[in-house]
């Protein structure tokens, strides 16, 4: 049980650090909203893994995944302000997660505890959570550039790659 504690400590500490590296360039893109929406996108997905006897957390990172693809997509392909497509796929996930959840099962996939993860899995994690803060170290500079003034990081780009 000790150990679970310590996993437990090391993901919570380095998801915190990742999340703290992605924080700033997701309030300066005006997505913060993007945080809690997709929470709620997972809902579908812990949904679905439970009703056929599957690992939420599979059922999550399938949901979130294509989410983010999503949202990318759409905010390239539409003119809706980016909180505008998030908002609706918020709504739209909630209302699904809702519809196809067992109920017996609501409140432990919602408030449920930390899971016991496996060595393989932790580092995992892990991994994921370091290489994502050490990427956002490296390219800040090009990523706030491309935010701060998106016209001008086009030409640089355009002009960096002819010379």
């Amino acid at each position: 049980m000790q150990s679970s504690y310590h996993a437990s400590f090391w993901i919570a500490a380095l998801v915190g650090l990742a999340s703290g590296s992605v924080g700033p360039f997701i309030l300066l893109r005006k997505m913060a909203l993007v945080g809690d929406a997709l929470s709620h996108v997972a809902l579908p997905g812990i949904a679905l893994a439970l009703l056929y006897g599957a690992d939420p957390f599979y059922g999550v990172i399938v949901f979130l995944t294509v989410a983010a693809l999503l949202i990318f997509w759409l905010e390239g392909k539409s003119r809706l302000p980016t909180d505008a497509i998030v908002g609706l796929l918020f709504t739209a996930s909630l209302a699904v997660g809702i519809l196809i959840i067992p109920n017996a099962d609501v409140i432990e996939s919602l408030f449920g505890a930390f899971p016991v993860l496996s060595l393989p899995f932790l580092l995992v994690i892990l991994f994921m959570a370091a290489a994502l803060s050490l990427l956002c170290f490296v390219l800040a500079k090009p990523l706030l550039f491309r935010i701060v003034s998106p016209d001008l990081a086009k030409v640089h780009d355009w002009v960096g790659t002819t010379t």
